[in-house]
């Protein structure tokens, strides 16, 4: 009969230690949600969660309580019922009410951590808005019928948190822990995998600067001043590009863009063909320039081409709202583009990479989460990678590594790295 008092006590102990649990871990926007289609009992949920330690206290003194009862009661009922026993054991009578008492304690404390404890516990993180849901209105009923206790307790905590400089203010949710949940919601399959790609794309378009997107100058497709009719119009028919930069090479100098629409109805107008006409200013955009300012720009001057530009007025490359666009959405394949892959893995497992591949999306697909020693250096590219580790303008044939990645340089564009060979080593 002891044994049986023990065990619900033990039971009424984990209720306890598995509603603590889902309370204080169940999430305000899941709950907020139950609210909104209608359960009431996840309202009470919130409330509770607004006053902790009213809530806390009614927990602690079930807890302390049933710890008291079972200890003295337990202890004591159960050993006398275990004497006897011992006392068969040749040698151990006179130790007959020790081994019984250490025995008890022994048997009632891993009940405890087992029934009591770790068993509810790790019920309640399963799944904790359901279950701090399915014992609210009791934990209710139980602070309402002990609220003395309960006031006592709640104000002298409050005291004390005071005296220590203990503020109750609620954290705001970090970046990184909403990615930390995006990746598991991803993992169980809450979210599809395209889904949170785009999620995280998202969230990386705030971070990278125009230098990151851009085309750079040297891919670019100019046009002269002095260009003739037919050579605009053969460069329009293979190039398919919609704006131009007109160049001229003489002084370096940019001196507008011009768009194919506005040729077309010059040449159509049969007046003298003259790109200057038709020029118009272009928008300059700082290197160091964010996405989403670049987007900005874009809005307030109306236009969808940018020229950018470094810190002494150089041009580095252009930039278009296509690009920003890739940038969240992934590669937007015109009519006649075909995909060009990245990275291309061959049988033997190793994988030839563009060395144009932006850092963040190649560390992405090769699975490392951490490399803040990079994030502060000058490069985005994993060409850029290469001249950093590398120490020097990189030849053909150069091997670096990086954490559990070896690189090789296999072809260079003049002074610039094009494609790297990467194997990937087991981490040790």
């Amino acid at each position: 009969m002891e044994f049986l008092i023990i065990l619900f006590l033990l039971i009424l102990n984990g209720v306890f230690a598995m509603y603590e649990i889902a309370l204080v871990s169940s999430s305000k926007a899941r709950l907020e949600t139950l609210v909104a289609k209608g359960n009431k009992s996840a309202r009470g949920v919130l409330k509770q969660l607004e006053e902790p330690e009213k809530f806390l206290s009614t927990i602690q003194i079930g807890i302390t309580l049933i710890g008291i009862v079972s200890g003295a009661y337990g202890g004591v009922a159960i050993a006398d019922d275990l004497v006897p026993l011992f006392s068969l054991i040749p040698g151990a009578e006179a130790y007959a009410r020790n081994l019984a008492m250490i025995t008890t304690v022994a048997v009632i404390t891993y009940l405890s951590l087992i029934i009591g404890e770790l068993v509810p516990k790790s019920i309640a993180l399963s799944n904790p808005e359901r279950y701090a849901i399915l014992f609210s209105p009791i934990m209710i009923l139980l602070t309402k019928v002990s609220y003395p206790f309960v006031w006592l307790l709640s104000i002298s905590t409050r005291l004390l948190n005071r005296l220590i400089g203990l503020k109750s203010e609620e954290r705001p949710m970090t970046q990184e822990e909403i990615k930390m949940i995006l990746h598991q919601s991803s993992e169980q399959g809450v979210i599809d995998k395209e889904e949170t790609e785009m999620i995280r794309d998202v969230f990386r378009f705030s971070d990278k600067r125009a230098n990151e997107l851009m085309t750079h100058r040297r891919d670019l497709i100019i046009l002269h001043p002095d260009d003739t009719r037919e050579k605009v119009m053969k460069v329009i028919e293979e190039e398919h590009y919609s704006k131009y930069l007109l160049v001229d090479e003489r002084k370096d100098e940019i001196i507008g863009v011009v768009s194919v629409k506005d040729i077309i109805l010059m040449v159509g107008s049969q007046r003298q063909f003259n790109l200057r006409e038709i020029a118009r200013p272009p928008l300059f955009i700082p290197e160091s320039l964010y996405a989403n300012k670049v987007l900005e720009l874009f809005k307030k001057n109306k236009n969808k081409f940018g020229v950018v530009v470094n810190e002494y007025g150089s041009t580095e490359g252009i930039i278009t709202l296509h690009d920003l666009t890739e940038s969240i959405f992934g590669d937007i394949l015109e009519e006649d583009e075909t995909e060009e892959e990245e990275i291309v893995t061959r049988q033997d497992g190793s994988m030839l990479v563009e060395a144009s591949m932006n850092i963040d999306d190649f560390m992405e697909e090769m699975g490392i989460l951490s490399y803040e020693d990079l994030e502060s250096e000058d490069f985005t590219t994993l060409g850029g990678l290469a001249m950093f580790l590398i120490g020097r303008i990189p030849k053909a044939g150069d091997i670096f590594t990086y954490k559990n990645l070896q690189f090789e340089v296999v072809d260079m564009d003049r002074g610039r790295v094009d494609k790297l060979l990467v194997i990937k080593r087991d981490e040790e």
